[in-house]
């Protein structure tokens, strides 16, 4: 259930982002913090999210079976989100370095 939840608030936050460049355009510092905002939400909370029900899985076969298992061997490590996350966040950098070359431009001209 929290990784459907971590889900649907990245979906959400998705949903901002294209219509924030949509309505403003895409060099602008409200595009920059949406995307920093979801890089990390995909970044910390999906490997957060995921750790979370690694241990809620081991502690629940440790019930069921007197040895348990190892939380480790429960935790699939959600890769996708990470590189989604550094990917998103150097593409926020990008974009802010773009934004200030475009305020100064506005600034000269």
């Amino acid at each position: 259930m929290p990784s459907l939840i971590v889900r649907l608030i990245a979906l959400l936050l998705g949903l901002r982002l294209v219509s924030g460049i949509r309505d403003g355009g895409l060099h602008t510092s409200s595009t920059v913090r949406r995307l920093r905002v979801l890089g990390w939400l995909l970044l910390l909370g999906c490997v957060a999210v995921s750790l979370v029900e690694a241990f809620a899985r081991s502690g629940f076969l440790a019930t069921l079976f007197p040895a348990g298992a190892p939380w480790f061997e429960q935790w699939d490590f959600p890769l996708w989100a990470v590189v989604l996350g550094c990917v998103l966040l150097s593409f926020a950098k990008i974009i802010r370095i773009g934004s200030e070359m475009r305020e100064d431009l506005e600034g000269t001209v």
